[in-house]
């Protein structure tokens, strides 16, 4: 019952080795991707970036990758996962004060005109407002559906149901 392969991609070869702490990381997940589209042609494989401050140009380089690849994509901006804390792999606190918000409402008009673009208009609008602190909800939920949907495994080998449970 898999109905989608999702791997991350956070920018270009350089900065995703930089991301993921291994100078293999890229390569692998292309090298996936390129086996993962003819052993199962009938499950969609995208793409997914973690948008980080400073860093929103190699979101758009990401999306372009995986339009060349012709897979969709999805972005995520950055947050503290509630199950990796301990990880070596878990990003420092952020300093969103470094995100150019015209740059970021720029970006969200990009990703909104591609089509392989997976997240919802809505979600996408949200993007400038996150990293100016303007949302107008909590992003985590207290009644959580996504446990039932939805597994994420780390590079680490740890597994999480959902990465808003509690």
């Amino acid at each position: 019952n898999l109905t989608e392969i999702s791997l991350s991609l956070d920018g270009s070869r350089e900065w995703h080795n930089r991301t993921h702490g291994s100078d293999k990381s890229y390569d692998a997940v292309i090298n996936a991707v390129g086996y993962f589209r003819p052993e199962a042609p009938e499950i969609p494989v995208s793409l997914d970036t973690v948008i980080y401050p400073g860093a929103l140009v190699e979101v758009r380089k990401a999306v372009e990758i995986s339009k060349e690849l012709g897979i969709f994509h999805k972005v995520q901006p950055v947050n503290k996962h509630f199950e990796f804390k301990s990880s070596s792999g878990t990003p420092p606190a952020h300093d969103f004060s470094v995100v150019d918000v015209r740059e970021a409402a720029d970006l969200t008009e990009y990703l909104i005109s591609c089509r392989h673009v997976l997240n919802s208009r809505y979600f996408l609008r949200q993007i400038p407002k996150y990293f100016t602190n303007n949302l107008m909800c909590d992003p985590i939920r207290p009644k959580c559906v996504l446990p039932h949907f939805y597994l994420e495994a780390s590079a680490y080998g740890r597994v999480s149901p959902c990465m808003y449970a509690t």
